[in-house]
């Protein structure tokens, strides 16, 4: 009896084992086949090796990364760290547990590439090895996707998986994006993108030619028709508001439904690569993450590359892939979200901060999300409100996080520049935020010594640049850029600063009575306004000839500002390291609404680069941070405001316009970018100035205010100076070092004098200008 039923056990045991391979014979082209039985694989001791060519050529450096990818992924469901080896190079013996991955020499590794009918791949899985290869590359890498999402959500935090023992998809439904004879598909790109080369405020070439996603998108073509031999012309190009099409590779954010569902399983910070129906999809919520997955798209193209024995090409990519993964930049994004709101895109802000942007915001939305972060532990550092915008900056000590926070309310523009409420996260290690020291955040008292100036360094015949310098009235300056250098335009700062501390301490500069620069504002990198600083902090503050407390500006990522006529990441690339190498100071990274306190004066952030986001820069000028300040003197009524612009541009301008209005009003401007391609005339009507700082020669300030041009631009120095009907001086950086003092009674306009030899100047000789203005047109 026992016999028989052994017998019988037996002879079902066979008849299943026979059964299999008719099982898998039946399986369909395209379907993945999985077998009945799986296998627990301990992965502690197993190395990943990969095979460095497939189908003859190299595979690419993208491959590559998603092989790390993939032992990422291991990583974060097992907390196994796996070593990834070239097969090249590998130290580990074939007897030793490995995960094999494409084209190897070992045998298991060619007998499974072999076994694969057309496009596809096959995985076997054993104790001490697991081998995954694709028909080609990219169908390697298919495998590793279908892998991760199907078997690491078994895999344990001791390091153990269980995966069926053999898988093979044969005649997987490809997608032929293109072949050496034709394409069926058009690009879609966004509608709006700069897609013309170069543009009016600079050359072709140097990034100024195209917007990011467009680059992209001609980056990715060029390489399909390096590799097909395809004409140009053969390929379709149109952007998201152009008749659909049957077949669409989509570049970017383009607004397609079906780009907007590929956006929702990706994270801020991350970006993705999906193929569905007959669509491609290359997308990320910032530019920083298209970067990365247009790399890797341009990769896959040579990866996912067919040759036949005649020569024919073909580009095919499997339907159904879907690769998502994150940046690597030291970004926060483990934090709490707003909630009730869609995020809109996210923005490298520089500095190892990520902007979420968030549109159609209101009030509320800021109010919830404020008190969420203060729920979660997070403090108030600064907060303000303007004209309904509402500005704060939390810090979270424990996470070692800050968050600033902004509601745009955009309440004097928003119909007139289309810019609507908005709601802005800018997240920041506190490592890379540089928090300023609270003794800057509350007025303090301080010991007066002398009544405070504001100084026009003048500029070497023909130079141009920008530097101003303020004297507190307890004897400490804050600088405004400060200048090109070609003729030592340093040294002339350095004795300004000597002239002017000796007034305020009736001695000369020494060790125990140092120069003291309170805050050196630097608006943007351009060197005309950076050059001086550099030198200066080289010969000066590193040498102890003088003090400097905090470096303060803002200044944009590469990626942000990649189609920005002159760009320049001087600053960007420099700015935290520099305080370290030079004399000890502290880099501050400002942000709109935040406001500053330097004994008497006050200042507050009116506008950085952050906040042109969603616009796209045309100009680095634009990237120009530009801030209000007040000199509040003994007699409150005799307060000056000023107001201090860099470079602005056309954009920066109209945010202000649109976020402040009238709010802007004070009684100085100093004229954005020379008087040359600035700030538009509406922006200087809401500040109705009665004096003009001209960082130019006199001989550019005469010809660009005299009318003689229709271009914009001097039609704005034209309106400014002589339609404004506000405008009684003006200082120009020319011959003179003009010093102007605020005393009790207000400027003192008729004791102007130069800021070295103290010499008393006078008006309308090149450096100062005074005009009637009931002579004004306006």
């Amino acid at each position: 009896m026992t016999q028989r039923r052994l017998l019988c056990y037996l002879l079902a045991l066979f008849m299943l084992l026979g059964l299999l391979p008719l099982f898998a014979a039946c399986a369909k082209d395209g379907e993945i086949y999985t077998g009945l039985f799986k296998k627990t694989v301990d992965l502690s001791d197993f190395t990943i090796v990969y095979g460095e060519v497939s189908n003859t050529n190299t595979v690419s450096a993208s491959f590559k990364g998603q092989v790390s990818q993939f032992a990422k992924e291991i990583q974060k469901s097992t907390g196994v760290l796996l070593p990834v080896e070239s097969d090249q190079i590998t130290t580990a013996d074939k007897k030793d547990p490995q995960i094999v991955i494409g084209e190897t020499n070992q045998n298991e590794s060619i007998s499974l590439r072999r076994s694969i009918k057309g496009d596809g791949f096959a995985i076997s899985v054993k104790r001490n090895r697991i081998t995954i290869v694709g028909s080609n590359a990219i169908m390697t890498v298919y495998a590793l996707d279908y892998f991760v999402d199907n078997y690491l959500g078994e895999a344990t935090d001791d390091g153990t998986l269980r995966a069926h023992r053999k898988i093979r998809a044969n005649n997987v439904e490809t997608l032929l994006l293109a072949s050496s004879e034709d394409t069926e598909y058009a690009w879609v790109y966004e509608e709006g993108l700069d897609t013309e080369p170069g543009n009016k405020w600079g050359e072709p070439g140097n990034n100024a030619d195209y917007d990011y996603p467009y680059q992209a998108a001609l980056s990715a073509i060029q390489q399909l028709t390096n590799i097909t031999k395809l004409p140009d012309r053969l390929i379709r190009k149109k952007t998201e508001e152009a008749k659909k099409s049957d077949k669409e590779i989509l570049i970017g954010c383009p607004n397609r439904e079906e780009t907007q569902a590929c956006l929702a399983q990706i994270p801020g910070d991350g970006y993705g690569l999906f193929t569905q129906e007959e669509r491609v999809i290359v997308t990320s919520w910032s530019d920083s993450g298209l970067s990365a997955v247009a790399k890797i798209f341009q990769d896959l193209l040579r990866d996912a590359t067919v040759t036949d024995g005649s020569g024919r090409v073909e580009i095919r990519f499997p339907k159904g892939m879907s690769l998502v993964g994150s940046m690597t930049a030291d970004w926060v994004t483990d934090f709490p979200k707003p909630e009730g709101i869609s995020l809109y895109n996210t923005q490298d802000a520089g500095n190892n901060a990520l902007q979420y942007l968030y549109k159609g915001a209101a009030p509320e939305n800021y109010a919830a999300y404020y008190n969420k972060l203060l729920s979660s532990g997070y403090t108030v550092l600064t907060e303000n409100e303007i004209e309904e915008s509402l500005f704060s900056t939390l810090v979270n000590e424990e996470k070692g996080h800050v968050i600033n926070l902004t509601y745009n309310a955009y309440k004097h523009g928003a119909g007139n520049y289309k810019y609507a409420p908005m709601l802005r996260v800018i997240s920041t290690p506190i490592g890379s935020a540089n928090l300023p020291d609270s003794s800057i955040l509350t007025p303090t008292g301080y010991e007066k010594k002398i009544d405070a100036s504001i100084t026009a360094m003048y500029l070497e015949e023909g130079s141009v640049g920008m530097g101003y310098v303020i004297q507190l009235e307890d004897g400490r300056f804050i600088i405004f850029d400060g200048g090109s250098n070609p003729r030592g335009e340093d040294e002339r700062l350095f004795d300004i600063l000597c002239s002017l501390h000796t007034k305020a301490t009736g001695k000369e500069p020494a060790a125990d009575n140092p120069i003291c620069i309170a805050a050196w504002f630097i608006t943007h990198s351009h060197g005309d306004h950076t050059d001086a600083f550099f030198g200066f902090i080289r010969k000066y503050v590193r040498q102890g000839y003088a003090q400097l407390q905090y470096l303060m500006g803002n200044y944009p990522s590469s990626v942000t500002a990649y189609n920005a006529a002159g760009g320049d990441s001087t600053m960007t690339d420099l700015a935290q390291s520099l305080g370290e190498q030079y004399g000890g100071f502290e880099f501050v990274k400002i942000h709109t609404g935040q406001r500053y306190y330097f004994s008497n004066l006050e200042i507050e952030v009116l506008c950085t680069q952050e906040d042109h986001n969603p616009i796209r820069l045309d100009y680095f000028n634009d990237t120009s941070s530009t801030v209000a300040e007040g000199n509040a003197v003994e007699n409150e009524k005799a307060t000056v405001t000023s107001i201090w612009t860099g470079d602005t541009f056309i954009y920066g301008s109209r945010f202000m316009s649109a976020m402040y209005g009238s709010y802007l009003r004070s009684d100085m401007v100093q004229i954005a970018h020379h008087g040359n391609n600035g700030a538009e005339s509406h922006f200087y009507s809401n500040i109705k100035p009665t004096v003009v700082w001209w960082p130019h020669l006199y001989s550019a300030y005469i010809s660009y205010t005299s009318g003689w041009s229709n271009a914009w631009q001097y039609k704005v120095d034209y309106h400014l100076i002589h339609q404004l009907g506000t405008v009684k001086y003006v200082y120009v950086s020319d011959v003179k070092n003009t010093t102007l003092t605020l005393t009790a009674n207000g400027p003192d306009y008729e004791g102007i004098r130069d800021a070295i030899t103290n010499e008393q100047l006078y008006y309308n000789y090149g450096y100062a200008v005074k005009q009637n203005v009931d002579e004004n047109e306006g």
